[in-house]
Formats: C-alpha cells, structure tokens, sequence
C-alpha cells in the first residue's frame, strides 16, 4: 500500500472517531455508568452526546421499574438542563431542539425544575431527605436562573426543612458546605439573601 493511501485511509478513521459525538465513551448498559459519562461529558462541554446517555439511562431505569434509579436519571436531566455547556450548542439547540421534544432552549430552566421535581417526588416517598435537600437547593438555583425569585425562595426553604427532617431521621448526619458558611442553615440563609428572600 502506498504511502498516499496510507495517510487518507488514517485521515478517514480518525474523522469518522472525531464525528462520533461520544468517542471516547465506553458503552454501558448500566444506566449509573450512563449517567456517570454523561455528566462527564458535560465538564468537557460536550452536552449533545451527554443527553444521548441521560436518555439512555432513563428508558433503562424505566424498564427496570427501578423508581430510585429513574429518580437518579431524572435528576441527571434536570442538572443537563442548568448546564453551562448548553451554551456552546445554543444555535443548535434553538433551531433542532432537545431529544426531550418538550424542551426549549429559553426554558430550559423551567424543564430542569420539571426534572428536578421528578426526582425530588420519588426521593421524598422513600424518605431519602439528604438527597431531596440537594434537589431542592438545586431547584432553588434553577428557579433563579428561570428569573423566578418566588419560587427559588420557596425552594432554599424547602432545603433547608428537609435537611432538618434528614437530621430528625438520621441524628448526626450533616450536610456538606464550603467551610467559610460553617453549617448548611447559615448557606440556605445566604441563598435566600442573595435572592432577596423575606424572613
């Protein structure tokens, strides 16, 4: 083979791997791996293959029946909705959608909190409140990006009284935050201030 052919036969494999919107991703059947490389994939700014795995993940989990792993799936979602990377595809996004056919680039953080609310729903039933606080906090978070103070209030409250009830079921158990806010109670309140929270 000569040297020329060599080189566009190289040229053609390597185009067709960089065309492959998750090369470099080990396929899974296992919906947390699936959600694992998507949220990876997200800090490499790589979102259209990322939601490829959260979509995969949830028809697993949905199959299976298994509600705490459609509720991690769920929650994959939401936090996909709220991501930064979702900028560099914008264009895209606008004009083709998301393979959620429900979603749109402007509420995007409407259907991150449709997501999120998902998975709050199902943690809640199985009384696993250090999750829903998270949920919470990050539905407060993306209320405030959807420009809806009222609500984003609501939610660092409901934040913080789940993470009290996760307390009254498991004493001792402690939420983590940046050491500068020393306890989750005083982060919450920052949360509120900063939006503009009443008392």
């Amino acid at each position: 083979m000569n040297m020329d052919l060599k080189l566009a036969l190289c040229a053609l494999a390597f185009s067709a791997l960089a065309g492959c919107s998750a090369a470099g991703v080990v396929a899974s059947s296992n919906p947390q791996q699936k959600l694992a490389d998507a949220d990876a994939l997200l800090d490499q700014g790589r979102p259209l293959p990322a939601e490829r795995l959260i979509v995969e993940a949830v028809q697993l989990c949905t199959t299976a029946g298994d509600q705490l792993c459609l509720a991690d799936a769920y929650r994959g979602y939401g936090l996909f909705f709220m991501s930064s990377a979702l900028a560099s595809q914008k264009d895209r996004y606008v004009s083709q959608g998301f393979l959620d056919a429900t979603a749109t680039y402007q509420q995007r953080f409407v259907k991150a909190n449709e997501y999120l609310e998902k998975s709050r729903a199902i943690y809640a039933q199985a009384a696993r409140f250090e999750v829903v606080t998270n949920l919470n906090l990050n539905r407060g978070f993306a209320f405030e990006m959807a420009g809806d103070k009222s609500a984003a209030c609501q939610a660092y409250g409901d934040s913080l009284a789940a993470s009290q009830e996760n307390t009254r079921l498991k004493p001792g158990a402690v939420i983590q935050v940046p050491a500068k806010y020393g306890t989750f109670e005083r982060y919450i309140g920052v949360q509120r201030a900063r939006v503009g929270c009443g008392t």
